[in-house]
């Protein structure tokens, strides 16, 4: 490696990271690739493991509840993995209409409509197989468990914090036996199917399908700050991310 080569590395949050030379070799930016691309190869990993602990079958009908960056990735990898639909929830208008273009049926969940009957009039009134929920709402979780058929799965890829309300665990959740998968790959928390599947290759899995352009991620980006506005980045996302997607930091050098 060389002074200036870029390497893109699953680490904490920091300015600066020391880390031995051989990982810093085999997390190098292939050549041609534009870093911004690399952005997402780690978000892209949380999608795949989520697809993979979702168990998605050809021919599924798949519901993602949260059309975030993850999201919206994680529609296009179930697409990928053979689901003949991928059905996104989300409350935002920006976010529904990229998922169309994703290829991905857009359903508002902000209308006073309820989001499992509209599902299940894009599936059939037996519900979706699957669902993936990576919006961090105690809401959504509970409408991705009503989204899905009798013995269906529900898989969790985003973090729930504090107290909500929302969630019921009677319901259709009890008398459907619904089940309830939490996906973790971060943190160095290896896949479900770990050794098969350990964290390495669901990372070279998943930046190997953003860089082919199979996965697209170009149409995510909707901002970008320069390092030093950092701040007004991450004001931007809490106070108005109806107009955000993926916000990305630059560098000058």
């Amino acid at each position: 490696m060389s002074i200036g080569d870029l390497i893109t590395l699953d680490r904490p949050h920091g300015t600066a990271h020391i880390v031995p030379a051989d990982a810093a070799v085999a997390s190098r930016l292939p050549a041609g690739v534009d870093p911004e691309r690399a952005v997402f190869f780690i978000l892209a990993r949380v999608a795949l493991g989520g697809v993979h602990d979702a168990e998605v079958r050809l021919g599924d009908t798949v519901v993602v509840v949260g059309l975030g960056t993850v999201g919206l990735l994680t529609g296009q990898l179930a697409r990928l993995a053979g689901a003949a639909k991928v059905i996104g929830v989300d409350r935002y208008p920006l976010r529904l209409d990229t998922a169309d273009s994703l290829g991905i049926t857009p359903v508002h969940a902000a209308t006073d409509d309820d989001v499992a009957v509209q599902v299940r009039k894009l599936c059939g009134p037996q519900g979706a197989d699957v669902a993936i929920e990576a919006s961090g709402s105690y809401r959504g979780l509970h409408e991705a468990i009503r989204c899905v058929r009798v013995g269906g799965r529900v898989a969790t890829v985003a973090s729930y914090h504090g107290d909500q309300d929302g969630l019921r665990l009677g319901e259709e959740y009890h008398r459907n036996r619904i089940t309830l998968v939490s996906s973790m790959t971060v943190n160095g928390c290896p896949q479900r199917a770990y050794p098969a599947w350990d964290l390495p290759r669901l990372s070279a899995s998943a930046r190997d399908l953003v860089i082919s352009g199979h996965v697209h991620v170009d149409s995510l980006v909707t901002h970008r700050f320069p390092f030093s506005e950092a701040a007004k980045a991450y004001h931007l996302i809490a106070q108005r991310p109806e107009e955000t997607i993926k916000v990305v930091l630059t560098y000058d050098k």
